[in-house]
């Protein structure tokens, strides 16, 4: 058996083939022989790897074809491998962009030993006669210049998934590429948005439990006012809120089932936009004129365009916890804001107590 240099940064520029490619290629040759010779330069593989390694494997002879013309270096002969892999009809529009950003590389290396060995002045990038151009290299591998920068952005911040996805065809290119840039875009927004927070001391994300004021109660004893200070719907609307929130803003409003029309009221004077709610189921139930309470709601409304949590940090919106101490909410709401929106700027509006990471306010924000 011919043994022949195999370098491992040649092997790497080829696109590999498939599982099923392979084997039908092993079959093949298994059946018919290698009816195509492994071509060499300087007695390394620059055509033939997968034949090499069949033939190898199964001790199966094969013709070797050395390289005719001159190819001065190893840029050159990288230049070579990757341009006769555009004559392969198997590999896609996304491999085949790789090759040829690939091939951008090898023609910079090639000028840079030309210049060192003869002084021969590099042709400028911005130069009309710069065969590296990328309408050149788009030209030659087969896809259009859209196409070869949309793949540089790929090859730089896709993950290792949509790589493979597109290298085995399960996604196009301009879906990853949307991806990317959508990606980019909310990341951007989401800094621009934390950056206005701290500049201008204010929050993009604000909790709040008014003490709203009832008018009728069961009993006496069970009046609100016996276990805190309430406020009337006015004051709550002319709470200055305003004072403390973000241009992009997302609001968390406690509010039970009677106080669902008033609490409306303050969304729409504070001048944010109702848009979904959660229940909170209770384990126990309360006092009720037509039905028994054993549930709140935590209605969610924005001003400006805050960012939806990701997809895996929405919650169902029923959260089933034990009643706490007279209108406590779980700590559960908490973590549960906090996972939807970990880095933005956070604020408890009427808050019994501090916590950790918050900036909290009571009554009467100064």
């Amino acid at each position: 058996m011919k043994e022949i240099a195999v370098n491992p940064e040649f092997k790497a520029i080829i696109p590999p083939l498939t599982e099923q490619e392979y084997k039908q290629l092993e079959q093949n040759i298994l059946t018919n022989g290698c009816l195509n010779p492994i071509i060499t330069w300087r007695d390394t593989i620059i055509d033939g790897h997968n034949r090499y390694a069949i033939c190898h494997k199964h001790d199966i002879d094969f013709d070797i074809k050395k390289i005719k013309y001159i190819i001065e270096s190893e840029a050159a002969a990288k230049i070579w491998i990757v341009k006769n892999q555009f004559g392969r009809r198997n590999i896609n529009a996304y491999q085949r962009s790789v090759l040829a950003l690939q091939l951008e590389e090898y023609y910079q290396a090639k000028a840079k030993t030309k210049q060192q060995a003869g002084g021969v002045e590099k042709v400028p990038q911005t130069s009309a006669k710069a065969i590296e151009t990328r309408q050149e290299l788009a030209k030659e591998a087969g896809v259009s210049h859209d196409t070869i920068t949309k793949v540089k952005k790929i090859n730089q911040q896709a993950t290792a998934e949509q790589k493979e996805a597109l290298t085995e065809g399960n996604s196009s290119i301009n879906e990853i590429y949307k991806n990317i840039t959508g990606q980019e875009k909310k990341i951007m927004r989401h800094e621009s948005i934390i950056t206005d927070c701290l500049d201008n001391k204010k929050h993009a994300v604000l909790y709040c439990d008014p003490p709203w004021q009832y008018e009728h109660v069961v009993s006496h004893s069970r009046a609100i006012e016996k276990q805190y200070p309430t406020m009337q719907l006015e004051d709550i609307k002319n709470y200055p809120i305003h004072k403390i929130t973000a241009n992009n803003c997302i609001l968390f409003l406690w509010t039970t089932s009677p106080k669902l029309a008033e609490s409306i009221e303050v969304i729409n004077q504070w001048n944010f936009n109702y848009r979904t709610c959660m229940v909170w189921v209770k384990d126990k139930i309360g006092m009720g004129y037509y039905v028994r309470q054993k549930h709140e709601l935590l209605l969610i409304a924005k001003i400006g365009e805050p960012p939806m949590p990701e997809p895996e940090d929405r919650i169902a919106s029923v959260v089933i916890a034990p009643r706490l101490e007279h209108s406590k909410k779980p700590q559960v709401f908490y973590e549960i804001i906090e996972k939807m929106y970990p880095d933005l700027p956070k604020a408890e509006v009427f808050a019994r107590e501090e916590r950790e990471g918050w900036t909290s306010y009571g009554n009467e924000i100064k």
